[in-house]
């Protein structure tokens, strides 16, 4: 879900998943996040790719119901046996920023060549990630990326679809 801004992330409730049964999640095609509010008074949908889908199945099958309480609704939490969390269980931004750069520690660790090295690892990396390649399968498409995006302003989608030094680099090499 790159396309979620760490603060849409942990603000999701359960019923904001369609479907939100891990079984319904495996098996469908169309599954996505309804109504999430971002920056500016936006709200949008944002869809699903097969890996997310089964990786919300699982998480929502396997560790959700370990770390859920009676007054749970959020969809991510925070596990249960960490001491500072809050009383609905809702993961903080926090949380989100360390688990990314744990995964690219063990990225890194599994690299040998330096040049594939993704330390650190943040957030809206993958959001920009996502916004470029969605740029590429649209053919730039502006409706389509301001609306997946949750942005209206073309500067954002600029800033957002500017390919990395190293694809850019590539381009002029390929000439």
């Amino acid at each position: 879900m790159p396309a979620l801004r760490r603060e849409e992330l942990v603000r999701l409730d359960l019923e904001q998943l369609q479907p939100n049964d891990p079984d319904q999640l495996r098996q469908g095609r169309k599954a996505r996040i309804v109504r999430v509010r971002g920056k500016g008074a936006t709200e949008r949908n944002v869809f699903l790719s097969l890996d997310a889908r089964l990786a919300l199945a699982d998480y929502l099958e396997y560790e959700r119901p370990q770390d859920e309480t009676e007054v749970s609704t959020c969809l991510f939490l925070t596990a249960a046996g960490i001491p500072s969390r809050l009383p609905d269980a809702q993961m903080d931004k926090s949380s989100i920023n360390r688990i990314l750069a744990q995964i690219g520690k063990w990225h890194d660790a599994e690299q040998p060549n330096p040049e594939r090295h993704l330390s650190p690892l943040r957030p809206h990396d993958l959001r920009h990630t996502f916004a470029f390649m969605l740029a590429k399968e649209t053919g730039g498409d502006r409706f389509e990326l301001q609306r997946r995006l949750g942005h209206r302003s073309d500067k954002y989608i600029e800033i957002y679809t500017n390919p990395p030094e190293e694809v850019a680099a590539q381009y002029i090499e390929k000439l």
